[in-house]
């Protein structure tokens, strides 16, 4: 197929399908012949062909973000055109008035024998805390020097973050103490 006969996707209404996981609306949109790659849920530069491609990128956003995604204007300069559009997860961002926002859970730590620490952390507390109603995302870190560290986990809603922070404990046989555990509303991600 030549540049010159390819139309242009109507890409609103392409964004809105998307959003509403509408694989067939966006198949309606589509000639039988697209092709394309998404930088979105490619995990190994896969590239999608025709209307089954389609399809299965529909499947891979919804496994790469959980439903249901919402298509939102990206903060434009004024005047300029087309307008972008990029795909945010309702279970990251909320963005209707009311919502509850997502709350992460900060733990600070000493450490003091990083070996268990570690080994605690890796077979207990992670797969615990991935388990936990609401959890979205987790990270630890070990800080510079390796006597101290930091968790970030986050979850849905202030209040499940309120109940999961009450579950927080030290590693068994001293290996670090609590300095302190925070909940917090998360305002931003990337």
């Amino acid at each position: 197929m030549s540049r010159k006969n390819v139309e242009p996707l109507p890409i609103q209404t392409a964004c809105e399908a998307i959003s509403r996981l509408d694989g067939e609306a966006l198949v309606a949109l589509c000639d039988p012949n697209v092709r394309f790659e998404s930088r979105i849920t490619a995990v190994e530069d896969e590239t999608y062909d025709g209307h089954q491609g389609v399809r299965q990128y529909m499947v891979n956003l919804t496994e790469a973000f959980g439903p249901p995604l919402q298509a939102v204007s990206s903060g434009l300069i004024a005047g300029s055109s087309p307008p972008r559009w990029a795909l945010r997860s309702d279970r990251f961002a909320p963005t209707r008035p009311g919502e509850d926002r997502m709350h992460a859970v900060v733990v600070s730590v000493t450490i003091q024998d990083g070996e268990a620490a570690t080994k605690y952390l890796r077979e207990e507390v992670v797969p615990q805390v991935s388990q936990a109603p609401g959890f979205v995302a987790g990270y630890w870190v070990r800080l510079e020097g390796g006597n101290s560290g930091r968790g970030v986990i986050i979850f849905e809603s202030e209040d499940v973050a309120r109940a999961a922070s009450q579950r927080v404990s030290a590693a068994p046989g001293g290996a670090t103490t609590i300095d302190s555990v925070d909940v917090g509303e998360v305002v931003a991600n990337a």
